[in-house]
This record gives structure tokens, C-alpha cells and sequence, in this order.
């Protein structure tokens, strides 16, 4: 009898397989293979735990006409943290819109082999440390070697939670040097609770929420001529015009204080926070405090600006709006959202449905 991971990481069962025909012009059919591609990097590390004599993993990547290129090993090659997928087939015939090189960075993975490692790097995230990590290293330097072998405008980048955070740091720094990357990060960190979802009460929020962007801001005034402050500051103008694809779940504590940075939350704006939000958006509190004891400090992940794929679907249990799964599920409708820190530029609100993947 398959054990229910076997049945979750099968393909034929729990993936996307029932869809019609892949388009790649279709936003919905473009989250799908994404949400694929990390996928498979989840089951290469299972495969490899379990020894599986005929593995589950190349299902993910080759219903998508991709080819695994390279795999992303910890140095000492016991897990598998990220794969190196190349579009299979001539590349004159490759539709438009579908990268030449995903690079796929895979999230915790619990119960396994890896998991003590994965939590040290989550520790890291959180500390804002995960560049002083050998994992972000190892990848950092696959993604620079296949820009260099294949174009920049050919590779993209994708995760999920703590892969997702990987990814955000690499187009970051890519970023940093001119280097936009095309990225799609699913449920990325974020380095705090949504008040809304922590109290339970919007009024009671509200109250907080105003509390805590009026000390943002004046701390964001007093650090203003300190070099600490102007470094955070700074570190922001060269993302500018770079847009990530995030995808938030508006009920996942764990990605969505995205949609209270990016102000999608309207039902929580306070007054005044229209003419603070330049001051305060830029920087969190927890960030400030810390660049008053650290010259080096730069929060990860804020990021000036993004493109929100956000999902409102509700689900039984808390960690559950955290799985990768619920990107390809018949039940998750996504809204579309252009944003910048500090107020919300909406070139499009596209209301999608998964009902039918064949669409």
C-alpha cells in the first residue's frame, strides 16, 4: 500500500495532471508549472532518502517538457535543496513565455533527513543571516554560472517558503548589479505577524498599526543621517525596477504580512498613514532597532516593490495556506496586484480561477 507521501508526491494524484493542454500565455498555466518545478526538487529529496528504485520526482518537470540539468547538494551531498531544469526539445520551437533554465529552490522539508539542517537555515532567515549561509552560497554561484551559459533573459528563478527566501535574496543581489531575474516565489518569510491575524480584532489592529508606524517613522527620522539608516534606505533604490512574482496567501502567517507591507489590506489603513508610509514602509521596526547595532544590516525581505498573486482561500488547519499544493488546487482563486512599499499601484486586478485547469 503507498503511504501518504508517496500518494502526495505522485503526480498522477496529487498534481496538476488533469490539465488540458499547457499554455504558456495563460498566467494560471504558468503558476502551475512553476509550483511544479519546486515540487520536484521536494521529491528528488525524497526519492533520494528513500532509496526509490523508480523514482517520483521527473513526473513534476517533464509533463512541463523540462529536463533536469543539475541537481543543488549540501556539501556533503546527503539533500538535495534546489535543481537546475532545462527547456527539453529544440529551443527555436520553446512557447515565448516559458524560461530556458528554471532554477528551483525547494522549502523545509519536514519528517525528513534534511529537516535539522532546513530549521538551522530558517534560524538564519530569521536572524537575517541566510547570506552568511554555504546553502545561499552553493546557489548564488549555480544561478551566476548559468546566466553566464545560457543569458541572463533566459533564467528564472523559483521557491517556496524557505527556498522562496533563497530566491528573494539571489534576484536581490542579482538585482543589486543590474541583473533583473524573472522570479516567482511562493509563500516567501516575512519577518512579522499580521496584527489582524494575531489579535483577531481590526479596531484593536488599527490602534497598533498606527502605534507601530508612528515609531517606525520617527526612528526611520532619528537613523536618517546615521549611516546605518541611510544603508537600509539606499539598498532599496537599486530594486526599483525590479518586480518578483510573489504568491501570498492572505490566510498564511508566514507570508502574508507581504499584503500589510504592500498596503493591499485597505480594511486596516489608518489616517495618516498615506504621509508616514514613505518614511515607515521603507524599513520594519524589528529592522531599525536591529541597524542600530549592526553597520551591515540590511532586511532581506523588503523589497520596494513586486507583483502580488494573492489568494484568499481558507483551509482547515493553520499550516495548510503554507503548502505548495494549494497553488494547484481547483479551489484557489488568485487577484493579481502591481505594488510598491508605502501605497499600491494597481495596473491590474485579475480575479483567476482554477476551477478549470483546462482553460
Amino acid at each position: 500500500m503507498a503511504s501518504l507521501i508517496d500518494i502526495s508526491q505522485n503526480f498522477q494524484v496529487s498534481g496538476p495532471y488533469n490539465l488540458n493542454k499547457l499554455d504558456w500565455d495563460n498566467p494560471n498555466h504558468r503558476v502551475l508549472a512553476f509550483a511544479s518545478l519546486v515540487q520536484g526538487v521536494y521529491v528528488l529529496q525524497t526519492d533520494k532518502e528513500n532509496n526509490r528504485t523508480t523514482p517520483l520526482a521527473p513526473f513534476w518537470w517533464k509533463f512541463f517538457h523540462y529536463e533536469l540539468l543539475d541537481t543543488i547538494m549540501n556539501e556533503k551531498r546527503s539533500h538535495v535543496n534546489g535543481a537546475v531544469y532545462k527547456w527539453k526539445g529544440v529551443p527555436f520551437f520553446k512557447p515565448k513565455n516559458a524560461p530556458l533554465i528554471v532554477v528551483a529552490f525547494r522549502g523545509t522539508s519536514l519528517d525528513s533527513q534534511a529537516t535539522s539542517s532546513d530549521m538551522a537555515v530558517n534560524i538564519r532567515i530569521i536572524s537575517n543571516k541566510l547570506h552568511e549561509t554555504s546553502r545561499f552560497e552553493a546557489a548564488l554561484v549555480v544561478v551566476k554560472r548559468m546566466i553566464a551559459a545560457y543569458r541572463l533573459n533566459n533564467i528564472c528563478i523559483v521557491g517556496h517558503s524557505l527556498g522562496a527566501a533563497l530566491g528573494l535574496l539571489i534576484g536581490r543581489r542579482m538585482a543589486e548589479e543590474g541583473c533583473y531575474l524573472e522570479t516567482h516565489l511562493f509563500n516567501p518569510p516575512f519577518a512579522s505577524l499580521p496584527l489582524e491575524m494575531a489579535l483577531g480584532s481590526n479596531a484593536f489592529s488599527r490602534q497598533l498599526r498606527l502605534l507601530h508606524i508612528l515609531v517606525t517613522s520617527a526612528l526611520a527620522f532619528l537613523l536618517k543621517d546615521l549611516e546605518s539608516g541611510r544603508q537600509v534606505s539606499e539598498s532599496l533604490k537599486p530594486l526599483d525596477d525590479w518586480f518578483p512574482d510573489l504568491y501570498v496567501n492572505a490566510n498564511d502567517v508566514i507570508c502574508s504580512p507581504y499584503l500589510d507591507y504592500f498596503s493591499v489590506n485597505k480594511h486596516l489603513m489608518i489616517p495618516f498613514e498615506g504621509a508616514l508610509a514613505p518614511y515607515a514602509k521603507p524599513f520594519s521596526l524589528r529592522g531599525l532597532l536591529l541597524s542600530m547595532y549592526r553597520t551591515d544590516f540590511t532586511p532581506h525581505h523588503l523589497i520596494p516593490s513586486a507583483r502580488l498573486h494573492v489568494s484568499y482561500m481558507r483551509f482547515d488547519g493553520a499550516l495548510e495556506a503554507h503548502y505548495l499544493s494549494s497553488w494547484w488546487s481547483t479551489r484557489t482563486a488568485v487577484s493579481t496586484i502591481v505594488a510598491r512599499s508605502g501605497k499600491i499601484q494597481v495596473s491590474n486586478v485579475a480575479a483567476s480561477i482554477f476551477r478549470n485547469l483546462g482553460s
